[in-house]
Order: C-alpha cells, then sequence, then structure tokens
C-alpha cells in the first residue's frame, strides 16, 4: 500500500491545476491517471477547436500562456501548454491507473485502484465531467 498526504484522482486539466498547486505548496501527493497521457480528453477533440474564453481566464495556477499564443488558443495550443505545466511541476501521474473504490476509514482514505491500494489523509476527484460516478 502507498501512502501520500494528498491523492489526486484524474490528471486532466483540474488535476495538473491541483497537483501544481500542491508542488508549490510543499505538500506530498499522488496523481493517477486512468489512460496513458495528461488531458486525453484534449487530445482527443476534433482540431479546429478553439478555447471559447481568453487564455488569461484559463490559464492554470502559477503559470500564464505564452505570450505567441492567441487570445483564444487552438486545441493544439491548450495540449502544447498543459504538456509544458506537467513538465515545469515535474507532474509525474502513474498512467493507466483507474480508481475502482474510495473509502474512508478513521482519518484516512482507501483508494483501491487497478493498480495497487493507496492510502491518503485528502482526496481531489479531478475526473471531469466525462467520468462516471458509480453509486455504492
Amino acid at each position: 500500500m502507498k501512502e501520500t498526504n494528498t491523492i489526486v484522482i484524474g490528471a486532466s486539466v483540474a488535476g495538473l491545476a491541483s497537483a501544481g498547486c500542491l508542488t508549490k505548496a510543499g505538500i506530498d501527493y499522488i496523481i493517477i491517471e486512468k489512460q496513458n497521457v495528461v488531458v486525453y480528453p484534449w487530445r482527443n477533440h476534433y482540431e479546429r477547436l478553439h478555447l471559447h474564453t481568453n487564455k488569461e481566464f484559463s490559464s492554470l495556477p502559477y503559470k500564464k500562456f505564452d505570450t505567441s499564443v492567441p487570445k483564444y488558443p487552438s486545441r493544439q495550443q491548450v495540449v502544447d501548454y498543459m504538456d509544458s505545466y506537467q513538465k515545469e511541476f515535474n507532474i509525474q501521474p502513474l498512467f493507466n491507473t483507474a480508481a475502482t473504490s474510495i473509502k474512508k476509514q478513521n482519518d484516512f482514505w482507501y483508494i483501491e485502484t487497478t493498480n495497487g491500494t493507496f492510502k491518503a489523509k485528502n482526496v481531489i476527484i479531478a475526473t471531469g465531467p466525462y467520468g462516471k460516478p458509480r453509486k455504492v
């Protein structure tokens, strides 16, 4: 069983932002991602997609979009920005690792995954709008 202060489930936009903030705060965490890359949904949107929000309001904490990126970044520019964010904050997700069960026992969360069990004081569920919740 791997133990950490915080486990982040999902390595897309919200998961990367959470990991970046945890890194800046010096808080120990593990981030898991069921796919084999970060920001998987963005990599699979249609090519002509652009953000419909201004890049100044769409950047992640502690890192703005480059000045060379237009006001409304393309899909690929968003993917490149997220890849750069991952590298800059040294975010190392455990890929191909899906959460299958989350249970709280006493003061800890126990997260069963396809890659073992994790124990954490805190859990951030950053699975986005495409995650499929399961009722217990």
